[in-house]
């Protein structure tokens, strides 16, 4: 399954360990972001991760 992550900095070290416990499961994951704990804006990231999943381009979507 292709699924889409995002999230904020906050939940960056949670978005890690789950994308990370999913690839082992053989899904294909899409990380739209943040990709460190600086300080960032949750929409600039699931905004972007949102269309992916109204467009198909994903299966699913972890926000």
């Amino acid at each position: 399954m292709k699924i889409a992550m995002a999230g904020d900095h906050a939940g960056f070290a949670l978005k890690k360990e789950i994308k990370e416990m999913l690839e082992k499961e053989g899904h294909e994951i899409v990380d739209f972001g943040p990709f460190s704990e600086e300080g960032c804006d949750l929409p600039d990231f699931i905004y972007p991760a949102s269309l992916a999943v109204s467009k198909g381009e994903v299966d699913r979507g972890i926000f």
